[in-house]
């Protein structure tokens, strides 16, 4: 048999096992994907990413290439992370590289390799930087294993640089960005570095992002992820200006339940689009665990 027919075969294997574990197993998985992760990994066949990971379709949102690197030329990278980051609105970014990466170790010798020499060439960059560390390490091994960490911890400070993130933070307060390594000998993962929203940055890659004339920002979601919902559900809160605001559309609102006015008394009616409404500080929101909440909030 050809090896090729061999993964067919194993596609009706795994239909099956899926099915009868629960019949609409595929037909969720058509609807829609709201994953909470964006996965950016090493292209190395070795590092499955859903595998090690232990998640399901659906959960990670995935990039790969050599090294796992993080070019802000790279235009393929960049429009992953754009819709991951934008649309899917996912809370984590992970960049995982692995020991033993062949991308690292190529880029550590003089051998010509052709067009690849052109990718490597940022991790020679990497290596050049950090080369008095690196160089003070004898044994090959162990140095190829910290050029490999020192790059994931790069490829995180990269995306940090990126005003797709940095819009993210400003806007959002999120993504977390994470650096972890992949061991292939023992198949743990290692953290190894880790950005939170709002993490300073070198001045020079620093964006600054317009606001409207209140001084406020001129839009602000809130979906179950963000901070204002815990995992009971239970009502949380978030705090605005002291100005009126306009609320411009409600999406798939659950139930718009408190809306703060200067006497505390509750509106039971989610505003109409344009409705102009004065608060004292607090809007109060309620939803149900896993439904999409967005209100977009334009301060005037």
């Amino acid at each position: 048999m050809d090896s090729y027919k061999k993964l067919l075969l194993a596609n009706k294997a795994f239909v099956e096992e899926k099915l009868q574990v629960n019949p609409d197993y595929f037909t969720r998985q058509a609807a829609s994907q709201t994953p909470e992760f964006m996965w950016i990994g090493c292209s190395d066949s070795r590092v499955p990413a859903e595998d090690i990971t232990g998640t399901e379709p659906g959960e990670l949102f995935v990039h790969r290439n050599i090294a796992n690197l993080v070019i802000h030329t790279d235009f393929n990278m960049l429009s992953v992370l754009q819709y991951a980051v934008e649309v899917l609105k996912v809370r984590h970014v992970i960049v995982c590289g692995h020991y033993n990466c062949g991308g690292i170790r190529n880029a550590m010798t003089k051998h010509d390799f052709g067009l690849i020499n052109k990718w490597l060439r940022h991790i020679k960059d990497i290596y050049r930087l950090y080369s008095r560390e690196l160089d003070s390490i004898a044994d090959l091994q162990q140095r190829m294993d910290k050029l490999v960490e020192i790059n994931v911890t790069e490829q995180v400070h990269n995306l940090a640089e990126t005003s797709i993130i940095q819009k993210a933070w400003h806007n959002e307060n999120r993504p977390y960005i994470h650096g972890w390594v992949y061991d292939l000998r023992s198949g743990h993962l290692k953290e190894t570095a880790m950005m939170k929203p709002g993490s300073k940055l070198e001045d020079i890659y620093t964006f600054e992002f317009e606001e409207d004339a209140s001084g406020g920002k001129p839009w602000g979601w809130i979906s179950p992820r963000a901070p204002l919902f815990g995992e009971d559900s239970r009502l949380r809160m978030i705090e605005l200006p002291v100005k009126p605001v306009v609320f411009q559309r409600v999406n798939g609102l659950q139930a718009l339940t408190r809306c703060r006015t200067g006497n505390r008394a509750p509106v039971e009616r989610p505003p109409a689009s344009g409705e102009r409404v004065h608060h004292d500080r607090l809007l109060r929101v309620r939803g149900e665990r896993g439904v999409g909440v967005r209100i977009a909030v334009e301060i005037r």
